[in-house]
């Protein structure tokens, strides 16, 4: 998917590991290089992979695809690499593209685009949907009430509470059951898949609450790197926000998340971070009424401004919307200072 992938594979690797204690995450994940997993790989072990579009390039060059895919959503990212939204599409169907009979693949049915590319799986291959509802009678996950709920020959199990999880935001919800389909098809247990959930905190650098001081929370969302995240990280945190925001372009468009700030209750306050994208996110803002603060070419001066605003109750929130590149080497080194300057505020 564009956005989730290292959430949603670290909570299905541990769903397995919590079954299969031989599990090996790698991938598109920080610190975890697919060729430094080969030694620990035997021929049943089971593995868990993060695959960016970039990645999938190369197997699609080859000719394979994972015995279990998962493609979680599909939003405009990347343009400065791909010639349209359709021609980064393809690139991620190639997750499917060299499936066999009896592979599985674990569906976004809450997404347009990702809902019509199951109409191209071949024969044989199981369909798992997943989302707010799915349709009767069919095998997957989904949202019932406060529970969340795989359904499989038509059994319903639960599995959790969404008020339970430690991960804030629906879609949160909407990832734990992609990663628990997933482990279940690869033979996870239920006691499994429920003991990791209940457990499980989230990932660092996404949505990674900092601290609290003087009631103002501080969110770290630093690879957030297109509206469609950032949105989801306003959704995910109802209160009053002082945002920061801007960086990189990547001929993406940001009047959908003008108007979801302009919009917004409770309210959110912008504070622009100096990047190629920053002049189209300030246009768009001020499109609908929205006074941005500043365009800060310093972090810790941006950082110090959005708290000196907050009240308690308030969060400050780096969910930037763009890529890292001008003031940042990328979004784990803006990451990094964020932390370090929230860490040394008083």
């Amino acid at each position: 998917g564009t956005k989730g992938k290292t959430t949603t594979t670290t909570l299905c690797y541990e769903m397995v590991k919590a079954w299969r204690d031989d599990a090996v995450v790698a991938g598109n994940i920080s610190g975890k290089p697919p060729l430094d997993a080969l030694p620990y790989i035997k021929a049943d072990t089971p593995v868990v992979l993060e695959l960016s579009s970039w990645q999938l390039e190369g197997t699609d060059e080859i000719g394979i695809s994972p015995h279990i895919g998962c493609w979680l959503n599909l939003s405009p990212d990347h343009l400065n690499r791909y010639r349209d939204l359709d021609d980064y599409s393809e690139a991620k169907w190639a997750l499917f593209k060299h499936q066999r009979r009896g592979d599985g693949a674990v569906m976004n049915y809450d997404d347009p685009i990702v809902r019509r590319y199951t109409e191209r799986l071949l024969a044989g291959v199981t369909l798992l949907w997943y989302g707010e509802r799915i349709p009767d009678r069919t095998d997957g996950g989904y949202i019932k009430d406060d529970w969340l709920v795989m359904r499989r020959d038509n059994v319903e199990t639960q599995i959790g509470y969404t008020s339970d999880l430690k991960l804030p935001g629906r879609h949160n919800a909407l990832n734990a059951l992609a990663a628990a389909l997933c482990a279940q098809a690869v033979g996870a247990p239920t006691a499994a898949i429920a003991l990791a959930l209940a457990n499980f905190s989230g990932v660092r650098d996404r949505l990674e609450l900092l601290r609290e001081l003087d009631g103002v929370k501080f969110y770290n969302d630093t690879t957030s790197t297109t509206p469609a995240s950032t949105i989801a990280a306003l959704d995910a945190l109802p209160y009053p926000a002082q945002l920061l925001a801007g960086g990189a372009d990547k001929r993406l468009e940001y009047a959908e998340l003008a108007k979801v700030i302009a919009h917004r209750h409770p309210p959110v306050c912008v504070y622009l971070l100096e990047g190629s994208a920053t002049t189209k996110l300030a246009a768009a803002l001020e499109a609908e009424g929205v006074q941005p603060r500043g365009r800060y070419d310093d972090l810790r001066a941006a950082v110090h401004a959005a708290f000196a605003e907050a009240k308690a109750g308030d969060v400050v929130l780096l969910s930037p919307a763009a890529a890292s590149f001008g003031m940042f080497v990328n979004e784990f080194e803006r990451g990094e200072r964020f932390r370090e300057i929230v860490a040394s505020l008083s």
